[in-house]
């Protein structure tokens, strides 16, 4: 009990932070994800803190062998904010040498329990890059899968995983989640 609420103090406390710049950490105190069969699939996920001793850091998917794919399940969904028309979401990665993404998906819950996928991201990405999804707010989903399906993302919504593949074994570190609300149109 009081873990939780120091865990729900937390995060009130950084909310409004969150909001203002429309960004997000992933820390050890206030993220909690694993890996969905990663033994199964010889993968390994890792905190890494950007100090010593630090809370604040960076996480690491690790594969040694195995499968490609990894799935970043996320305990408690990572609220998307509020935004009138569109949401951009990026999310700052690195491989290591040798190894490149292939694809990213990101599953989004809303709050009739219905999980919609997010436009999956192909290509090569290698070294340091950032990941980036946008979601309109009207929009509908091709496929989706839970309760209450209607294909369309009911608010409040938040993250609940991430899907990755990789086209060799390696290192694939995530370091930075934003939120852009009603991003400027691109010219």
């Amino acid at each position: 009990m009081m873990k939780h609420q120091f865990l729900l103090f937390f995060l009130l406390g950084l909310a409004p932070a969150v909001m203002a710049d429309h960004a997000t950490v992933f820390s050890s105190s206030a993220f909690a994800a694993k890996l969905h069969e990663n033994r199964q699939r010889g993968q390994l996920l890792v905190f890494v803190p950007d100090e010593p001793g630090e809370e604040v850091g960076k996480w690491r998917i690790s594969w040694e062998s195995g499968a490609q794919v990894a799935e970043l399940l996320i305990s408690e969904p990572i609220p998307l904010p509020d935004f009138k028309t569109k949401l951009r979401i990026e999310l700052d990665a690195a491989c290591s040498p040798g190894t490149s993404l292939r694809s990213a998906d990101l599953r989004l819950l809303d709050s009739g329990g219905e999980v919609c996928p997010v436009n999956r991201i192909s290509g090569e990405n290698s070294g340091e890059f950032t990941l980036a999804w946008e979601i309109a707010r009207d929009g509908t989903f091709p496929v989706s899968w839970g309760k209450n399906l209607n294909r369309r993302l009911d608010q409040p919504a938040g993250i609940s995983n991430f899907a990755f593949i990789l086209n060799e074994p390696g290192d694939l570190t995530l370091s930075k989640l934003r939120f852009i609300p009603d991003p400027p149109a691109k010219q």
